[in-house]
């Protein structure tokens, strides 16, 4: 697989969660600008006087957070979404792809946007931060190879 640039990258989302693999349908987030997928583990610590003076970790709780930068735009469907998401605490199926819904490789997760930061900078296009995170789902978040859901 050669380089890919971001552009080429896509971001699904529904209203209606993620569902069993591959039943969802996802609509493509056009408003979306920069995007970042944050995947990580806690650590407990079980150093022991055995570990010869090197501290021994072990991983705990997964945690996933998406920040997506879009432009303020009050109608928008993707826009509206994360906002009502924010406010009423509406949960979103999301698709975080290398490339188009039906075929890219990525992972999809129910999330919940816990954060919306709105810039008002003077010279810039007025952006909104949006943090979403994992939340609790019957689904649990999964990677995805060939596509996730339809487009």
């Amino acid at each position: 697989m050669s380089a890919r640039l971001g552009s080429e990258a896509v971001l699904g989302y529904n209203t209606t969660g993620i569902g069993a693999a591959g039943s969802a349908t996802y609509t493509v987030a056009d408003n979306a600008r920069d995007v970042t997928f944050n995947a990580s583990r806690g650590e407990a610590d079980v150093s022991t006087r055995g570990t010869q003076g090197w501290r021994a970790k072990i991983p705990t709780l997964r945690e996933g957070e998406l920040t997506v930068d879009l432009i303020w735009n009050p109608g928008d469907p993707f826009f509206d979404a994360v906002q009502d998401s924010n406010l009423n605490g509406t949960v979103l199926g999301m698709a975080i792809l290398d490339g188009p819904i039906a075929t890219g490789n990525g992972f999809e997760a129910d999330m919940v946007c816990l954060g919306f930061e709105w810039g008002q900078q003077l010279e810039e296009g007025q952006l909104v931060n949006a943090t979403l995170s994992v939340t609790q789902s019957d689904n649990p978040p999964r990677f995805v190879t060939n596509g996730a859901g339809a487009p």
